[in-house]
């Protein structure tokens, strides 16, 4: 399970062109949010991947994770890549296994 505190890195480089991305992740704390109506009790994962080579950029991810069922109850992720001047800022909100 997750414990608040832990942390993990990965770096890949792509094969084909110079571009490596660097991901840095850790479980930053307990938050309770409302979502769908519902109260839920999660854990929060912040991550931050940075792109650098003929793809540069950042994307800050942060992932409220349901503790009773460890889903994603809620997705706030902000990018910003430099070589295609695409930015971005989206929140994203799990609302039930219901078909709407």
């Amino acid at each position: 399970p997750l414990k608040v505190g832990q942390k993990w890195a990965w770096e890949l480089t792509a094969t084909n062109f110079p571009t490596t991305v660097d991901q840095d992740s850790r479980v930053d704390r307990l938050e309770t949010i409302t979502v769908g109506g519902k109260t839920v009790n999660a854990i929060v994962v912040v991550t931050k991947v940075t792109l650098s080579g003929d793809v540069s950029g950042t994307i800050d991810l942060t992932m409220w994770i349901d503790t009773a069922t460890n889903i994603p109850s809620r997705i706030h992720a902000k990018t910003n890549i430099v070589t295609f001047a695409f930015t971005s800022d989206t929140t994203s909100d799990f609302t039930g296994f219901t078909p709407r």
